[in-house]
This record gives structure tokens, sequence and C-alpha cells, in this order.
């Protein structure tokens, strides 16, 4: 978990949002490590400052129902 949220925070530090965290796009390193890679960038932006996101972007399984309503 901590690796995750430490990949988010860099993310966001950078101003990217991934807009598709799910289990699927969390794979270790190797089968013998502990280590995590955040994968699929594929729905990912670059924010600008003081900009908002609009749109509902990601896998509709995993999205929470009020986004879904808007």
């Amino acid at each position: 978990m901590k690796q995750l949220l430490s990949s988010i925070a860099y993310l966001h530090s950078r101003k990217i949002a991934h807009r598709d965290i799910k289990p699927e796009n969390i794979l270790f390193e190797s089968n013998d490590a502990l280590n995590i890679k955040l994968l699929d960038f594929g729905n990912s932006r670059k924010m600008g400052e003081n900009e908002g996101m609009s749109g509902v972007y990601g896998t509709a399984y995993y999205v929470a129902p009020e986004v879904l309503h808007g």
C-alpha cells in the first residue's frame, strides 16, 4: 500500500492524474520481489495550474456510483 500511495503522490507532484487505478493495473515487479509497478497510463492526463477535470474516465466497474450519476 505504501508503494502504491507513494507512486500516486509522485504522479500528483508532477501534475499527472492516472485516472484508471484498479487492481489489474498494479503488478508485482517479479515473482520473488514485493515491489510493484503502476501500469496503463492510457487515460492519464497532465494537468495545468488551477485546472479542473471533467468527464468520466476509467473502468466503469471500478468507478463510484456518484461519479456515474454526475
